[in-house]
């Protein structure tokens, strides 16, 4: 009798352990799914802006030809105006070489104004496919974001440039230790 009591008590346990389990693999899969769904709205908030600066003639004149100084002064304020009225933390223009010919942080000591990121996997796939996603720490300032990119065409359609955001997302990288949840 004790010895069926015991496995009684042991299978209920295993039993009930297996539905907590899988009731908190559904609510943990809930979570994540509500995350990951405003990381990907926040993103996509963000999608359209690239390309349309893509389409911007100024910005596509400015990858086309070399930049006088006074040139890429009027081409830094300009993206740095976008950038305040979209939020984001940089938008920059890169050239078809992958230097940096404009950005919006171009006041500031880590600026992008000037840097090279050909060999960044964004830059590379908006020149071979039109636009780019990528996440990883910034080269010029360490700081983690996910970037967005757009080609900017020549009349002929070839890829002569590419306009750049890039959005830092720790605001939701910081909420997720104290959500009570693990993500």
């Amino acid at each position: 009798a004790v010895g069926g009591l015991m496995a009684t008590i042991v299978l209920g346990y295993q039993v009930g352990s297996q539905s907590a389990l899988r009731q908190q693999t559904a609510l943990a899969q809930q979570q994540l799914q509500l995350q990951a769904q405003a990381l990907d709205q926040r993103i996509e908030r963000y999608r359209a802006l690239p390309q349309l600066l893509a389409l911007d003639p100024d910005l596509r004149a400015a990858v086309a030809a070399p930049v006088d100084a006074p040139t890429r002064e009027r081409l830094n304020r300009r993206l740095e105006e976008a950038n305040r009225t979209a939020q984001a933390s940089t938008l920059t223009l890169i050239g078809a070489d992958g230097t940096a010919i404009a950005a919006s942080n171009w006041r500031t000591l880590g600026s992008n104004v000037g840097e090279r990121y050909a060999f960044r996997p964004y830059v590379q796939q908006a020149l071979r496919e039109g636009s780019g996603r990528f996440y990883g720490i910034g080269m010029t300032t360490g700081v983690p974001g996910y970037f967005l990119s757009e080609a900017l065409r020549d009349e002929d359609g070839r890829a002569v440039g590419v306009i750049v955001i890039k959005l830092e997302l720790t605001q939701y990288e910081e909420r997720w230790p104290h959500a009570g949840n693990v993500v």
